[in-house]
């Protein structure tokens, strides 16, 4: 992966380098300062003012390039609905032998570019026909109320774009999108990259920031940015890294079976439901990924499913969820119930290595084993319930206890105990806080009691949230601020 991440950032820069000189270069007869484009934009062309989208406007085999400090505003449709589109409509079997539609919004810190959806109109969008292969190139831009809501949790995307050919790229920077359903790519060029990069998504309509999918193999990074919402990714050779993901819905999903070269590094999630209704910090469905240097915080379950290899991380519980019993048609007479989070990791992977990371705070337990795990090793983690947990870890069968190896970790302030083995061992469970030996019925071996917390780091990690949103810290240095509550090398 890294080295396919340096082709891609060198390969970055050359295409910088195009850009550039494509800007400089459009042909004298380009179109400026249009007012009002026409419906259908075959020739290279230069938007700069005031550009209304008052209806669809398509941009076929042709390049539109956006001059700092312009404003294109969607100025069309009724007052409730969707609104007019921007069409990125170059065919995709064309796009294979000929230019296929470009977007250029090259704006300056000074400079920026606004496309906005004025209040009192429908949102407006910039998206893909069917069958089509184009690029967009934005850096410096303010995206404002694209995407119109559909239905719950879900939006039109603001961004929706398909990388059919090889040489389609997405790359976002230091762009901001505000009051926006999310930045779609169909990823389905073998080449075609995607860099999304310091971007802030903020009051983002739906559940989710960035829709990832398809089958392109080129190199996909989505770095540094910070949002309110959700990521999905459905698709090979993707990093993760230095993301800031906290509200209701932050979470990131990523993976299935198939998909090679993804990696989710040194991003904090922040799952802040108070609601017990399966909401989740990570799921990651590929078994091949990488879980690691993560900060993951809430959500019914912390890490709803886990690839093999998660090290060095930090997932902490929640408390005081509120869980509802009552469902339609059944009346249990339960209601409303305080509930935790479930369990850290709630599935393991089948074969594994779990090593190096905090479990912290509430849960009914931090990690749960199932009959699916064959062959996993639980090494030098740290399991510290706050006095609010009930147990580190429940093996639901007794037969589970062979296909994991516990070596090294520490473990305390879980009232049941350390390890349950069995549904009957609710009652009787391993204890690892008393001062029995190592491998002994109050104490299972691989354990060790906990000691060495440090409060006025843990003051500090838990306070970091707020510095992290305005980019005054990095991920890496309050991930290290818990590991030094509890003296853990980095």
């Amino acid at each position: 992966m890294d080295t396919a991440i340096r082709r891609f950032l060198a390969r970055g820069i050359r295409r910088s380098a195009v850009v550039c000189a494509l800007s400089a270069t459009l042909p004298a007869g380009v179109a400026r300062a249009q007012s009002f484009p026409p419906r259908v934009i075959h020739a290279d062309t230069r938007w700069e003012g005031t550009i209304h989208i008052d209806r669809d406007v398509a941009i076929m085999a042709a390049v539109v390039e956006v001059a700092p400090g312009t404003t294109i505003r969607f100025t069309g449709g009724p007052a409730t609905g969707e609104g007019p589109s921007i069409l990125l409509n170059s065919p995709a079997v064309a796009a294979a032998t000929a230019e296929s539609a470009r977007l250029l919004l090259q704006g300056t810190p000074q400079q920026p570019i606004v496309v906005e959806t004025p209040a009192g109109y429908p949102p407006g969008a910039i998206s893909a026909g069917s069958d089509t292969a184009a690029s967009i190139v934005a850096r410096h831009v303010i995206f404002r109320r694209l995407g119109a809501p559909r239905g719950r949790d879900r939006a039109r995307p603001a961004v929706f774009v398909q990388l059919a050919s090889p040489t389609n790229d997405l790359w976002l920077n230091e762009c901001r999108f505000e009051e926006c359903g999310p930045v779609h790519a169909e990823i389905i060029g073998p080449a075609a990259s995607v860099e999304i990069s310091r971007c802030t998504f903020r009051r983002t309509v739906g559940d989710r920031w960035l829709v990832l999918v398809g089958t392109g193999t080129g190199v996909k990074v989505v770095a540094d940015n910070i949002a309110d919402a959700g990521l999905l990714v459905q698709c090979p050779q993707v990093l993760l890294t230095g993301n800031v993901l906290t509200g209701e819905t932050a979470s990131m999903a990523v993976g299935g079976e198939g998909f090679e070269g993804l990696a989710i590094r040194g991003n904090y999630v922040h799952c802040t439901t108070a609601e017990d209704r399966g909401r989740y910090a990570v799921r990651c469905a590929a078994p091949g990924a990488v879980l690691e240097n993560n900060v993951l915080i809430g959500g019914t379950y912390v890490v709803e499913t886990a690839p093999a290899r998660v090290t060095g991380n930090v997932l902490i519980g929640r408390g005081g969820l509120v869980g509802r019993f009552d469902l339609p048609g059944l009346q249990t007479g339960l209601g409303e119930v305080r509930t935790t989070t479930h369990h850290l990791i709630a599935e393991l992977p089948a074969q594994g290595v779990i090593r190096d990371n905090l479990f912290l705070g509430p849960a009914y337990a931090a990690l749960v084993v199932t009959a699916g795990v064959r062959s996993l090793e639980v090494g030098n983690n740290l399991f510290d319930g706050w006095g609010e947990a009930r147990w580190a870890v429940r093996m639901l069968r007794a037969e589970s206890a062979s296909a994991v190896s516990f070596v090294g970790n520490a473990c305390g302030g879980y009232r049941e105990g350390c390890v349950a083995v069995g549904a009957a061992d609710a009652r009787r469970a391993n204890r690892a806080d008393g001062p029995a030996e190592a491998g002994s019925a109050d104490r299972p071996a691989g354990f060790m009691p906990l000691t060495g917390v440090q409060p006025a780091a843990t003051r500090f990690a838990l306070s970091a949230e707020d510095r992290l949103l305005t980019r005054a810290t990095t991920v890496e240095q309050v991930r290290r601020a818990w590991m030094e509550c509890y003296r853990r090398a980095p």
